[in-house]
């Protein structure tokens, strides 16, 4: 589709992808899905970035605006650590992107801002008491069990149903 000229994007949902635990391992599982076979390179990281960034963004809000540095563009930047990223390079010119894609996790990340906002700080959401809010949570669902007795009564059968079902077939 790239060398048709179609813009891809690349975008991170679900319940378990959060930007500070999954965006840059996406980045990394897209690049190697679609790099290519032996030396030749089908996806460049400049694509795979590029289809976050910019195609990410303009699949989202339908305004071709976002992806660069600049004065007046929207200003969401991931902002990592790369002492400790790139604490062992032996040599000067190494791949930059290279040892993004190898290396970078959430540990890394060190700010990220939002709308020109700064929404994460060294691991922490900022602006959410999570404690509070996992409280809050707990506690209503404690409630609705003991509101849903037949609920909980069948939840360790469907558990179980649910298990045998994804299990393999075979080895």
């Amino acid at each position: 589709m790239l060398e048709r000229g179609c813009r891809l994007a690349i975008g991170i949902d679900g319940e378990r992808s959060t930007m500070t635990t999954m965006v840059l391992r996406e980045f990394r599982l897209a690049h190697l899905l679609h790099v290519g076979t032996g030396f030749k390179v089908a996806t460049s990281r400049e694509q795979v970035l590029r289809m976050a960034f910019r195609n990410g963004r303009l699949s989202v809000t339908n305004i071709d605006d976002g992806g660069v540095i600049a004065a007046g563009a929207p200003a969401d930047l991931l902002l990592l650590d790369w002492a400790a990223l790139d604490n062992d390079r032996l040599r000067a010119d190494a791949d930059v992107l290279g040892i993004l894609f190898a290396r970078a996790t959430a540990r890394h990340i060190r700010e990220l801002i939002v709308a020109g906002r700064t929404v994460v700080r060294d691991g922490a959401v900022l602006g959410v008491d999570l404690a509070a809010a996992r409280a809050e949570v707990v506690g209503q669902m404690r409630a609705g069990m003991r509101d849903s007795a037949v609920l909980v009564s069948i939840l360790a059968a469907c558990e179980q149903m649910l298990a045998a079902h994804f299990e393999p077939a075979c080895c």
